[in-house]
């Protein structure tokens, strides 16, 4: 007789499901110790860190720029506005554009910037110094791009 182990989020003590369809281990592991998380605390670990720290990296969809999330999709924020500029050419001829992106978190802007080659969907967010975008309002658009 085969017994299986169920294993639990160490925060929250829910079960850890893998999806069979999907690659992803079905927790996230927590960096300091080892300690297997579900994706709702892993997001909410990501948001402390974007609080504490100032900066994130998130991800965008190419054919959905409206919206950023995590890795597994549990935290998502809407973009109030995306630019995107011409594009430039490295030393090795690769070309790389880049799109600049707002979003609102926790009674702050941040900045948002993916500077790479076209096929990344990386953007490392700063939260700004100040809460208003007056300095570039003429260069990005609200939603509805």
């Amino acid at each position: 007789m085969e017994t299986t182990v169920t294993q639990r989020c160490a925060e929250c003590d829910t079960e850890l499901n893998r999806d069979p369809k999907s690659i992803a281990a079905g927790y996230a592991v927590m960096a300091e110790d080892n300690r297997k998380v579900c994706y709702n605390c892993a997001a909410w670990h990501e948001q402390k860190h974007m609080d504490e720290n100032g900066v994130m990296v998130l991800y965008f969809d190419e054919g959905n720029k409206r919206v950023v999330t995590n890795w597994t999709g549990t935290l998502s924020y809407p973009v109030s506005g995306v630019v995107q500029q011409r594009a430039r050419y490295s030393s090795s001829g690769e070309r790389i554009r880049r799109l600049d992106m707002w979003i609102w978190h926790n009674g702050a802007w941040w900045h948002g910037v993916n500077g790479s080659a076209d096929n990344q969907q990386c953007v490392t967010f700063r939260r700004l110094k100040t809460n208003t975008l007056t300095a570039g309002r003429r260069h990005y658009y609200r939603a509805g791009f």
